[in-house]
């Protein structure tokens, strides 16, 4: 009777054991899955971080290309009007030259009939 107690005993210890080891199994099991968690939170913190510091360089890009587009614009606006300008002073240039080219034709006519009397 002693024999079976003591070998009851000795299954309960060894299941205690085992029932130990697999609880200190798990602890580290949880103690691995919340640091791997805490590594994760790390990681997509300084995502996020490096997303808005993209989303900021994209918005200054953004408000630098609508600054240069406008200017842009308004360069070209700049060269139409100063065309238009220059294309008035072209045709008055043209004119004078015609009015030039006149007045050297009726000299030419008044000299051929002052040579020719």
């Amino acid at each position: 009777a002693l024999d079976d107690k003591k070998t009851k005993r000795d299954e309960a210890e060894k299941a205690l054991k085992e029932k130990e080891d697999k609880l200190k199994e798990a602890g580290d099991f949880k103690k691995n899955k919340a640091d791997e968690h805490d590594k994760a939170e790390a990681a997509m913190h300084e995502a996020r971080k490096a997303l808005e510091k993209n989303q900021l360089l994209l918005d200054t890009a953004i408000d630098a290309l609508k600054m240069a587009s406008a200017e842009a614009k308004a360069a070209a606006d700049q060269v139409k009007v100063l065309e238009a300008e220059h294309g008035d002073e072209k045709k008055g240039l043209e004119m004078l030259l015609k009015v030039r080219s006149a007045i050297e034709s009726f000299y030419g006519k008044l000299d051929e009939l002052t040579v020719s009397m």
